[in-house]
């Protein structure tokens, strides 16, 4: 029964562009969300990750213009109304990288990307932790980092490789299976449904 529940988790979440902007998420469940970050594995287990919440209405103004959405689909920004509720910013701590250069006994090359699947890995827990609060999330990477950096006056020895927005959902994005040799994409149909496009994989046993 657990197994399929967390199936049924990472299975479920999908990409969210319309919230409930004015139902705010519980301190209490946004720890949760953040906890569960931090809980990711990290290569090296050096934890390179801080987190920063943008809550109030001045900050979450301040951070919109910073951000783009849906490239593809002429960078479509939720309106008023209808926008996030949070922004988590995943700070990458550029020292705390640095010391994998003193992990020994492992080729150069193969670390150095480690940060980035440990980002990966934690960004994963975070939404994934969210839907399961019932709360929608985007992963935002076109960002403008600069003006970010400058805004919330982030120190230099953080790089902040994206912005994940979070709230409870105003919509229900739906599952569109296709061949696994077609390129996925996302768009609203008719209906202005979000849909977003999944490979079905053939899994290949050796």
């Amino acid at each position: 029964m657990i197994a399929r529940s967390t199936h049924k988790v990472l299975t479920g979440r999908r990409s969210v562009r319309k919230f409930k902007e004015q139902e705010p998420i519980p301190e209490h469940v946004m720890g949760r969300i953040v906890k569960a970050a931090a809980f990711a594995p990290s290569a090296c287990n050096l934890q390179p990750i801080d987190y920063l919440a943008v809550t109030s209405q001045a900050s979450k103004e301040r951070i919109s213009p910073h951000l783009r959405w849906a490239t593809n689909l002429n960078d479509e920004m939720p309106k008023t109304g209808e926008r996030p509720s949070l922004y988590i910013i995943p700070l990458m701590d550029r020292e705390k990288i640095a010391r994998l250069n003193e992990v020994k006994n492992i080729d150069r090359r193969l670390l150095e990307n480690a940060h980035l699947i440990s980002l990966g890995c934690a960004v994963a827990n975070l939404v994934n932790q969210a839907h399961a609060e019932g709360i929608g999330s985007c992963i935002v990477g076109a960002i403008d980092e600069r003006a970010i950096r400058v805004d919330f006056g982030i120190a230099a020895k953080y790089s902040i490789p994206l912005v994940i927005a979070l709230g409870y959902p105003l919509e229900s994005p739906r599952i569109e299976l296709v061949a696994g040799d077609s390129p996925p994409t996302y768009y609203r149909d008719g209906n202005g449904v979000w849909v977003v496009q999944k490979r079905e994989v053939e899994i290949k046993a050796i």
